[in-house]
C-alpha cells in the first residue's frame, strides 16, 4: 500500500510540474482601466477594472523597482500608495497577460 502511494505521488508530481512562465503570453484582448483615489494626505488607492480575456483575473502589483506590493493576487485594489510609478500585470484564466503603468502624482 505504501509503495502504491509513493508511485501515485511520483506520477502526479511529474505530471503537474510545468513552468508557468512558458504558458503566459501577451494578449491584446485584455483592456484595463485604473481609478486612483486619494485616501488620505499623500496616500492613494488604485482600483483596476479588467475586461476582455477570460476571468477570473490575477493582479500582480509592484513598484518600479520590481518590489512586490501585494501578495493577494485575487484583488484588483491596492491601498497606501505614495507618489511614484507603479505597475500591475493582469493575468487571465488562459494565462494571457497585460501589464499597465500607474503613475500617482
Amino acid at each position: 500500500m505504501v509503495l502504491l502511494k509513493i508511485a501515485v505521488f511520483s506520477f502526479l508530481a511529474s505530471v503537474m510540474v510545468t513552468d508557468p512562465s512558458e504558458l503566459v503570453k501577451e494578449c491584446g484582448d485584455i483592456v484595463v482601466s485604473a481609478d486612483v483615489v486619494a485616501v488620505e494626505e499623500g496616500l492613494s488607492k488604485v482600483i483596476l477594472t479588467a475586461k476582455g480575456g477570460q476571468s477570473p483575473y490575477k493582479y500582480i502589483f509592484y513598484k518600479q523597482s520590481g518590489e512586490l506590493i501585494s501578495e493577494n493576487f485575487d484583488t484588483n485594489t491596492v491601498n497606501g500608495l505614495e507618489k511614484g510609478k507603479y505597475f500591475c500585470t493582469i493575468v487571465d484564466r488562459k494565462y494571457c497577460k497585460k501589464t499597465i503603468e500607474i503613475e500617482i502624482k
